[in-house]
């Protein structure tokens, strides 16, 4: 979040690749692999987003939080169900999951 790193120019991007033709969709998914495999994008069509926001100096900055696929900000939700399950107590259960597990100690979550 910007809010832990106010004194630095730091993007926070989330980036859905596609489903991508790698070997673990490959090993993991191989019903799924055989049945949409020529649908499938390449490796480097998944990592296309991912590269574009590193490269570029401004859109991740200006953007930062959003879920990106395709070089467009997307809506993270899809289902109501998930909808319903991302609660501000669900957030900060995440939240302090990652700071117990990390060097973040003492860091907030932004309301």
């Amino acid at each position: 979040s910007p809010e832990l790193f106010p004194d630095r120019r730091v993007g926070f991007p989330a980036v859905h690749p596609g489903w991508a033709d790698t070997p673990g969709v490959e090993s993991s998914l191989p019903r799924f692999h055989t049945l949409v495999g020529p649908l499938l994008r390449s490796p480097d069509q998944g990592a296309d987003t991912l590269v574009w926001l590193a490269a570029d100096d401004t859109t991740p900055l200006e953007s930062s939080g959003r879920f990106w696929l395709d070089r467009r900000p997307r809506p993270i939700h899809r289902l109501p169900t998930t909808r319903r399950t991302d609660t501000p107590a669900e957030r900060q259960r995440l939240w302090d999951w990652c700071v117990e597990r990390s060097a973040l100690e003492g860091a907030t979550l932004a309301p």
